[in-house]
Parts: C-alpha cells; structure tokens; sequence
C-alpha cells in the first residue's frame, strides 16, 4: 500500500500543532490489548489521537498511509483526517495507551519545525507572553529514546484517569503535556538525517559560540564552504530569522543575563558583548529588548 518515501512525505505534511501557552484538553484515555481478529476503528475524529505501544504490534492507516507500530513506538492521529485498520496487520496480545485530546491544529510542516520551535527563541531572563507564545508541532511517528521513562509517565496518566480526585481533568491536561513536551525534547536531540537541517544546526552552534563579537560572514564562509546567500536563504527558511537577526538577538540576550546577573555595569556589558560603542549597544538593545539597558535593570532586580 504505501512506501517508504510516501510515509516521509506524509509524515512531513501533517502534525499536530500545540501552542505553548495552551495545555491539551484530555477527553478520554485508555489501555487496549487485541484479540486475534482485532483491526483499528474506522473512523474520522473532532480529536486528536495518541498511541503509544507497550507490547506488540499494530496497524493504523492514516489518509491511505500505512503505520505498523511496534513496542516503544507512538503516532499521533491527527483530527480530521481519516484512519482505520486491515485483517490480519496487528499481532494479538498487542499492548497500547491512548490519549483522546482536543487542542491544538492539524496543519502541513516537517520534522525540521521541531528543531526550529526549540532553537529559535533565546529568552532574556524575564519571561514575558511572547516566550510563551512558541508553537509546537508534535513528531508524528518515533520510538521512543527512553521507554522507561515515558511507560511510567503513561501508568501514571493512566491511573489519575481512573481515580476521583476532583480536578483530575485539569491535572490530567497538565500531565499530558508534560509527556508531550518530553517527546519534543527527545525528537529534537535525535540525529536528522537532513544535509539541510544538519548544516543549519551547525551554523546555530557556530552562531552561539560566537555571541561575543560581531557577526564575521568571512569567518562563516571559512567555515561553511557554502555560498553565503544560500546559506542565509535555508537558515531563514528553518529556523524563520535571518543570520544576522538571530546573532544579533544572541548577543543581547547574553547582555541581558550579564545585567542581571553581574556588578558590570552597561559600558562593560557592552564590551563583553563585543560593542565597541555604547550608543550602538544601546541602540541595538532597545532594538531587540524594547527599552534600554538602564531600564532593563530597573525593570529586573539584579542576582547575586
């Protein structure tokens, strides 16, 4: 039924989508175990869905793309979209939990969304309603790096269902995106085997080990033999800033943490921070920041 490229290209099509600052709203969750003549439900959902297999295997088809799960595995089916089951795919004796969620939006991006969700944002260290405002698309299919880990979260999710604790709705939403946010994490820190997202993520590194100085493109060039107009294009395009940008933004959020963390005052920040000018720091700190460094420091209470 389906091939390899045609899961990939499906996989970097559809996921769920989370916003950060909004917990998953659980409706139902359960644990199955199949029967010999056991086939998914034919069905298309006003909610999300998420599997993960303790024991087993099993078949779920998702818009004509096949799935089969193994032990350790988990999808996510997105809602709206149809899924459903053959004979004769899924092992009997197979376990799995399951998470009926509302939330969240069915929308088309890749694996590299995931990277760039984590990696694009590099908060002062006040939070303000735009840290929070980071949208999370969910890995659609993977094993898990740490099983253990993961099955107690499930057990745990699993037995607050079933208990009569009052507010178990709200915990339970609570809990559940913390498991979610684990599989991000845990999505984010698998190798990609992307030459693109690959030599992006390099570049970041570069960039963040490079947050005391000025943006050097000769120095990138040396070592990034790539032309530098395609690298800016790709960085803009995963991780949605531009090179300059984001450098930029890396080294006032290291002003920033300075401010508020040493006796330094705001000409010896700025050095630290590579600005050879202090009119210019603070120019490009009210730029990125939105107030200037000496009402930074007011606004924030200075840490031994």
């Amino acid at each position: 039924m389906d091939t390899g490229k045609q899961r990939r290209e499906w996989t970097e099509m559809y996921q769920v989508h989370l916003e950060a600052n909004k917990l998953p709203l659980v409706q139902k969750i359960g644990a199955t175990t199949t029967h010999d003549e056991w086939i998914h439900p034919d069905r298309t959902t006003d909610y999300h869905v998420f599997i993960y297999i303790v024991q087993g295997r099993m078949q779920v088809i998702e818009e004509d793309v096949e799935y089969v799960l193994k032990e350790g595995d988990m999808l996510f089916l997105c809602k709206g979209l149809h899924h459903w089951g053959t004979a004769n795919r899924t092992v009997a004796g197979t376990r799995s939990i399951w998470i009926h969620f509302l939330g969240g939006t069915t929308r088309q991006s890749d694996e590299s969304s995931i990277v760039s969700a984590l990696q694009g944002r590099h908060p002062d260290p006040l939070f303000t309603t735009e840290d929070y405002r980071i949208d999370l698309p969910l890995p659609k299919h993977m094993t898990s790096l740490s099983p253990v880990p993961i099955e107690k979260m499930l057990h745990e999710i699993v037995s607050l269902y079933e208990s009569k604790s009052p507010l178990r709705h709200v915990q339970l939403s609570v809990k559940t995106m913390e498991l979610f946010l684990s599989l991000v994490q845990q999505s984010s820190e698998r190798p990609h085997t992307g030459k693109s997202e690959a030599l992006i993520q390099n570049l970041v590194h570069f960039l963040e080990q490079h947050s005391d100085r000025a943006l050097d493109t000769q120095e990138i060039r040396k070592q990034f033999p790539y032309n530098y107009h395609y690298l800016a294009t790709l960085f803009k395009q995963l991780i949605g800033t531009s090179i300059s940008q984001y450098h930029e933004q890396l080294r006032i959020h290291r002003a920033a943490e300075l401010l508020t963390s040493t006796t330094l005052n705001v000409s010896e920040v700025g050095r630290q921070a590579g600005f050879d000018s202090l009119y210019y720091f603070s120019r490009v700190f009210r730029k990125v920041m939105g107030e200037s460094p000496s009402q930074y420091i007011k606004r924030v209470y200075r840490t031994p």
